[in-house]
């Protein structure tokens, strides 16, 4: 974990999207797995993969935007 605070933050917004989809495949009458596909579970399906990736891939703590090492504009 890089940074602790997005890490979790990602990862508790992917199982709260996982357990959506859960809720509606298992209250859905085609049945759980053909209900997983559908369109709009496969939306949160894609959004809670994306929050948890998001959370893992997060930048360090200590790093700021200025301690990239971008370059600065100068107009000298």
């Amino acid at each position: 974990m890089r940074s602790r605070k997005t890490t979790w933050a990602g990862i508790v917004a992917a199982v709260g999207l996982f357990a959506s989809v859960i809720t509606h495949a298992y209250k859905s009458p085609e049945g759980f797995l053909t209900s997983v596909f559908e369109p709009e579970n496969a939306a949160l399906i894609t959004a809670a993969l994306g929050a948890f990736f998001n959370g893992l891939f997060a930048r360090d703590d200590d790093v700021t935007s200025e301690g990239t090492r971008a370059p600065k504009n100068s107009t000298k």
